[in-house]
């Protein structure tokens, strides 16, 4: 997932229900700096970065 961040979570993001939520984790130094989903929480996990996303219903 790493080499593709972007196509795969705007992939994920593709067979998501409307309202449906992803969590994903990524080294710090590699967390991407913007997302195909709406941003609902960070949470700093030792050297990892968890991000909690939700697709908003239309």
């Amino acid at each position: 997932m790493l080499d593709a961040v972007p196509r795969t979570l705007t992939e994920l993001a593709g067979v998501l229900n409307p309202g449906g939520q992803l969590v994903v984790s990524f080294l710090a130094a590699e967390a991407p700096a913007t997302f195909p989903l709406r941003l609902e929480a960070r949470l700093a996990a030792g050297q990892d970065v968890v991000f909690v996303l939700r697709k908003d219903v239309p």
